[in-house]
């Protein structure tokens, strides 16, 4: 995982929804130093940067990246467990609609 991320997430709790993540999280990672030592990410910035994609449209691509790596699971409705990646692929409107668990063996926390 890329360290640019660390700092937020270890602010966020545990549980936490996409309208917690604010936009100060995000511009916080699009402005760490440590974005220049990762594709992706450096990738990213130079959207925003560059008006290809909004602040909001940042957020989305950072939860569903940490999604993907497995650091974040989503709990849908109606089921009392955490999904990850390697259990079964959610998409982005699960992401955007349910609350998000940090993996305890991220790191994050």
């Amino acid at each position: 995982m890329d360290a640019a991320l660390y700092p937020v997430l270890r602010k966020v709790k545990y549980k936490f929804y996409l309208e917690n993540f604010s936009d100060e999280d995000a511009d916080q990672i699009l402005s760490d130093s440590r974005c220049d030592k990762s594709a992706w990410l450096r990738n990213l910035q130079n959207m925003y940067l560059e008006g290809a994609i909004t602040l909001k449209q940042v957020k989305l691509e950072l939860l569903k990246a940490l999604y993907i790596v497995g650091i974040l699971g989503v709990k849908l409705p109606n089921s009392h467990k955490v999904v990850y990646s390697h259990d079964n692929p959610v998409g982005g409107q699960d992401i955007t609609q349910n609350s998000l668990h940090v993996h305890k063996m991220s790191g994050g926390h």
